[in-house]
């Protein structure tokens, strides 16, 4: 017995046209032919308005994909955008002063060289400060190097100079003064 009549390849007991192969088969099997049936995928949408009539899976067009990457670049590009815009200003105004160019290392050694005469500076404003008033009264100042120096000393500590007698320096004031006043 032959099960496909007209050999279109779709079995007579499935063929809406088991003798004509020049007609098309039912694809859904609701017993309509494919050439006339509205619904061909048998999915509940019409030929029309379906995407794929052929496959009952896809109803509609695929959607278009975000376009999300190329508004994350474009907002990235901006904030980069302002962000070098903004320190540009800055240079310009003065606000913010770039670093000089130099051998490396240069900058750094400057940079300590500060920080350590503004240390010893601090320290030595310090030591002024703790000195109190009786203590300056027992103090002279070197003449060489300019540290105070007990009036005790003979020598400066710091520098190494040679203080004359506390007499003989008061006897070079009075001279002084009279000398002045004459």
């Amino acid at each position: 017995m032959d099960t496909d009549d007209d050999n279109d390849g779709i079995p007579d007991s499935e063929d809406t046209y088991p003798k004509n192969g020049a007609l098309p088969g039912d694809f859904d099997h609701d017993g309509i032919g494919d050439d006339r049936d509205n619904d061909i995928d048998g999915d509940n949408v019409v030929n029309r308005n379906d995407y794929d009539p052929w496959n009952p899976n896809v109803q509609h067009a695929p959607k278009e994909p975000s376009d999300i990457w190329g508004i994350l670049i474009f907002i990235f590009i901006l904030i980069i955008l302002v962000a070098l815009i903004a320190a540009g200003y800055l240079v310009y105004t003065g606000k913010f002063a770039l670093p000089s160019a130099g051998p490396p290392g240069i900058a750094e050694e400057g940079a300590e060289a500060i920080f350590e005469e503004e240390e010893e500076g601090k320290a030595s404003r310090e030591k002024e400060e703790e000195m109190d008033l009786e203590e300056l009264e027992s103090m002279s100042v070197c003449s060489v190097c300019g540290e105070l120096v007990s009036l005790d000393e003979t020598r400066c500590p710091n520098c190494g100079a040679v203080f004359e007698e506390l007499e003989e320096m008061e006897e070079d004031y009075e001279e002084i003064e009279f000398e002045e006043d004459e």
